[in-house]
């Protein structure tokens, strides 16, 4: 790859960085908008049919979080342009010191199950993701939405079961951001590409872990894992090679997931680029 190349690729992401920025915000103030204060509220009110002032707001990747006042937390997700119901919590449904009925395979019945309930333009694209024991002891369940081998890093449906009881104790399904159709999948340079660039960029070292392609919203994102200090992810757009975050990953993806091998469509951006025309 030819230096002049690297190099502009390290100008674009000097002038388009901006630091990673986390996706949850606590307390929130939406008193600055008194019909969706009114609305998320009144829509978490009548989901549990408790009609009390919510104690705060929270916000999580496009989503609003109401939350009342208990000891335990007792939350409604809502979505803030339609008012509908797309999460909730009730920590005080954990059978906490008590022995364990449901096996995992029941328990993941009822989140299937659960699952089922939702519209089915929404389950039809996710896949199953796994298990994971939660250190309250219940266990969360994860479908991720994929298209093909293509994994989104912030759309998933999660659901946590007690395993006493079989109780839903927690359930969020995350945003859809775009349908298919207005997604583009495939990137404009290659995974080689990507782990240069991260690399020079940080002025880093590579690591054992290779790049992963991966979509946020509407774009595919190559994800690189590189060691400045210790260990961090930078995200790069894989239509233009901005940088979108560096730091934690912001969001998760299936457990061992290693999808690389989209094929390439270079841009007449990128074709520029290589092109020297930059």
């Amino acid at each position: 790859m030819k230096r002049g190349v690297l190099l502009f690729f390290f100008i674009l992401l000097l002038a388009a960085f901006s630091h990673g920025h986390s996706f949850i915000l606590y307390d929130v103030d939406v008193s600055y908008d008194p019909p969706l204060e009114a609305g998320i509220t009144k829509a978490a009110q009548d989901f549990l049919d408790l009609y009390e002032t919510p104690k705060s707001f929270d916000y999580s990747n496009e989503l609003l979080i109401v939350t009342f006042d208990r000891q335990l937390e007792l939350s409604v997700a809502v979505h803030p342009l339609d008012y509908s119901i797309v999460g909730f919590r009730d920590d005080s449904l954990v059978k906490r010191g008590k022995k364990a009925v449901k096996t995992e395979s029941e328990m993941k019945e009822i989140a299937e199950s659960f699952l089922k309930t939702l519209p089915a333009d929404y389950h039809s694209e996710l896949r199953y993701g796994g298990v994971t024991k939660l250190y309250q002891g219940t266990y969360q369940f994860t479908w991720f939405r994929h298209i093909g081998e293509l994994a989104f890093i912030q759309e998933r449906f999660e659901i946590e079961i007690d395993p006493v009881a079989g109780d839903v104790v927690y359930w969020m399904a995350h945003n859809f951001f775009y349908p298919v159709e207005a997604i583009t999948l495939n990137p404009a340079f290659s995974a080689s590409v990507a782990q240069e660039v991260a690399n020079l960029y940080m002025k880093a070292e590579t690591t054992e872990v290779k790049p992963v392609l991966t979509v946020l919203k509407n774009k595919p994102v190559w994800l690189v894992k590189i060691k400045k200090i210790y260990p961090i992810y930078v995200g790069l757009d894989a239509t233009n090679g901005k940088i979108i975050f560096t730091g934690g990953l912001k969001g998760e993806l299936p457990p061992n997931y290693s999808y690389d091998s989209a094929e390439v469509i270079e841009t007449s951006f990128i074709m520029d680029v290589y092109g020297g025309a930059y």
